[in-house]
């Protein structure tokens, strides 16, 4: 029984203890259960969100919850200062927003960037000193805390408090290292995040704020990137504009067009600029094409930039208009209005009289009358030309030619002021693609000038202007136009002013100060440049050099008649009405059409032409815009009216081509035109058009 009674006493001992242990093992088991737990519910929260101050709120909350303390505090480092991140139970009056990063617990923990336990504030060595100072205002016992240490790299600190004493176990302190390790990977991860978001809407808001239309492509012009003035410009929402092919939006085509701007840049690897005059949106679009490389130099794709420059454009054209007017006067269109109607007889009757058989005797003199009214003709037309306001348009043409034209225009005061042109000009230069009109106004400012200097040298001395034309010293696809005159020469002082804008040396009166500021302009428009060079009393040389280009456009066809419409033309003779209260002008075109077998009869004013219409069957008008009483434009409503089928038959004749309302009209209307003086060929031209239909 003994030996019974005693084996039955161990198993229950065994059985006890072993029981002991299972109980603190299934509490064991518990710890950690609610360990992962709580670490799944940290991680899941760590990972759930990118919100850097949703993070800090939620981890303090959770370690206070884990390790069961009343107070948690998390700290981020800024410089030389722990910037209080979140907390939580510490009341708001006895919150430090920022702490010297060099003092206290939080100090030590940043230092050492190692995990401390202290039981007892009060009296622990490191923290002892520090609460004799500061201890009245917190009522803490025991601490425990880590540092937040991303890639060896110290970003904050995290840390509990206890109001009673407490020892913290090996375990506790162990939990919370790994949760600050989780902590300081997730803060560092919302921290980038924040960072590139801001980055992302400071880009953002950047680009919309730009206010040219800017898109990016790629390869394939595929449209990536929009900013929302390129949006507002097409009234489309983005959504319908990224991912779309940049010339299904902007053109309006199904592939790339044979001129897209994209395609020539990828050509030549290297940022392309041109200029594009939209006609449905009325402005004149500077596009900037700009390559877009990786780091194998390789194009990847395009940043597109259309700058709005019809302003701009708009403004340069007025300045130019403006110093044309200057030079030129503002009775210029009333002028040759006077002059062309007279001139238009004389030169039409010497042209008929030519073609006459004359007396040797007095056919020498008809010549000489025929020559010097082609002479004047030429004068009006050049003079016309240069005040006309001419749309900027490049066209492939050669420079001597436009300085030719340009010392056309100064040939009288030149030859009264006695100086002496000397060519010097450089044999087969090719042509290149400039804008005529503006850069005969570039060169008429230089010479004109060269004339004002040249005038105030003494009678006695030779006054002269060297115009030489040579490929640029620099590279061999330039221009380079040299002006060199003998006068004075530009004062030191003056020479980096004059192509100010309003700067001049000139009396009040005498000059704008806008010429040469003017002539800068178009030249750096056309991807030139300008300078000038001079010494006192050595005279001045201007030096202009422009880019060689090759011609980018398709020419205009000529407009011909066929051999069929010229004999239709031709041998079918006409009924012709001719309106002009010049009767000289009348009476000529009677004169030069009867000989081509057309019937014609005249009519001296509006009235009298319109009752002939009304009773006649007519063929073509021939009739002026400028007439007392029923003028050509009040004709030409009255004609929609009475017969509408001979509104494409009209032709109207004008000296007065420079007048706004007479352009207006022309423009409106599209009819056929005769700028007068006109020659019989002219006239014999624009009818067969007529009657061919064309």
């Amino acid at each position: 029984m003994l030996d019974i009674n005693n084996k039955k006493t161990i198993t229950e001992s065994d059985l006890q203890k072993t029981l002991a242990q299972l109980q603190a093992r299934v509490e064991e088991l518990e710890a950690d259960h609610i360990w992962l737990s709580f670490l799944s519910q940290i991680s899941w929260t760590l990972t759930s969100t990118f919100s850097l101050k949703e993070i800090l709120s939620q981890l303090v909350f959770f370690t206070a919850e884990l390790l069961r303390t009343e107070i948690c505090v998390l700290r981020l480092l800024e410089g030389d200062e722990l910037v209080l991140g979140a907390q939580v139970g510490i009341p708001q009056d006895m919150v430090f927003e920022r702490l010297p990063a060099n003092e206290g617990i939080a100090g030590y923990v940043t230092r050492e960037k190692q995990p401390l336990r202290i039981n007892d504030i009060k009296t622990h060595p490191i923290t002892r000193e520090y609460y004799f100072r500061h201890g009245a205002r917190f009522d803490f016992s025991s601490f425990l805390g880590a540092p937040l240490v991303v890639r060896d790299t110290l970003i904050g600190i995290i840390g509990v408090y206890t109001k009673e004493p407490r020892q913290f176990t090996d375990t506790e302190l162990e939990h919370l290292v790994v949760v600050a390790n989780h902590a300081a990977i997730a803060i560092e991860n919302a921290r980038t995040f924040e960072s590139m978001q801001q980055t992302k809407q400071d880009w953002v808001e950047t680009f919309d704020a730009i206010p040219d239309e800017v898109f990016i492509t790629d390869t394939n012009y595929t449209i990536r990137r929009a900013n929302r003035a390129f949006a507002d410009k097409l009234g489309l929402p983005f959504h319908q504009i990224i991912g779309k092919k940049c010339y299904e939006i902007v053109e309006r085509m199904n592939r790339p067009p044979e001129y897209c701007q994209q395609h020539k840049m990828m050509l030549l690897k290297e940022p392309v600029t041109n200029e594009f005059d939209d006609i449905q949106r009325g402005e004149t679009l500077q596009i900037n094409i700009i390559p877009i490389k990786n780091d194998r130099n390789e194009i990847t794709g395009a940043v597109h930039i259309n700058r709005d420059i019809t302003k701009w454009k708009q403004m340069q054209q007025q300045l130019i208009q403006s110093e044309k007017l200057a030079a030129l006067g503002q009775l210029m269109s009333g002028v040759a209005h006077e002059l062309n109607n007279p001139l238009t007889g004389v030169f039409g009757y010497a042209e008929l009289l030519m073609r006459k058989e004359l007396d040797p005797s007095v056919k020498p003199a008809i010549e000489k009358i025929y020559r010097e009214s082609q002479r004047a003709v030429k004068i009006i037309q050049n003079l016309l030309g240069f005040a006309r306001p001419y749309k900027p348009e490049k066209i492939y043409t050669h420079i001597h030619q436009v300085l030719e034209d340009t010392l056309a225009l100064r040939e009288y005061e030149l030859r009264v002021n006695r100086i002496t042109i000397e060519r010097d000009y450089t044999p087969h230069l090719p042509k290149t693609m400039l804008d005529p009109h503006q850069m005969q106004q570039v060169f008429l400012n230089i010479i004109m000038n060269a004339e004002s200097a040249l005038s105030q040298l003494p009678i006695t001395v030779e006054r002269k202007l060297t115009i030489s034309t040579k490929f640029a010293v620099s590279e061999e696809n330039r221009l380079r136009i040299e002006f060199i005159d003998n006068g004075p020469g530009i004062a030191p002082e003056h020479l980096s002013k004059i192509f100010d804008p309003f700067f001049t040396t000139k009396e009040a009166g005498h000059g704008t100060g806008l010429g040469l500021s003017i002539a800068y302009g178009i030249i750096q428009e056309h991807q030139g440049t300008i300078f000038a060079q001079s010494e006192p009393g050595h005279g001045a040389k201007f030096i202009i050099e422009l880019p060689i280009l090759e011609e980018n456009g398709i020419p205009k066809p000529r407009l011909t008649l066929t051999r069929s419409e010229k004999d239709i033309s031709q041998q079918q003779p006409k009924k012709i009405l001719v309106i002009d209260d010049e009767e000289s002008i009348g009476m000529f075109l009677q004169e030069a059409l009867r000989d081509e077998q057309h019937q014609v009869d005249i009519a001296t004013n509006g009235s009298d032409a319109l009752r002939k219409i009304i009773a006649t069957e007519y063929d073509i008008v021939l009739s002026d815009i400028k007439m007392p009483g029923l003028d050509g434009e009040t004709l030409y409503q009255q004609i929609k009216q009475v017969k509408p089928e001979l509104v494409t038959q009209l032709v109207f004749m004008t000296g007065d081509i420079i007048n706004p309302q007479t352009k207006q009209f022309l423009a409106q209307t599209q009819a056929a035109f005769l700028e007068k003086p006109f020659t019989i060929q002219m006239v014999r031209e624009v009818i067969r058009r007529i009657l061919a239909g064309r």
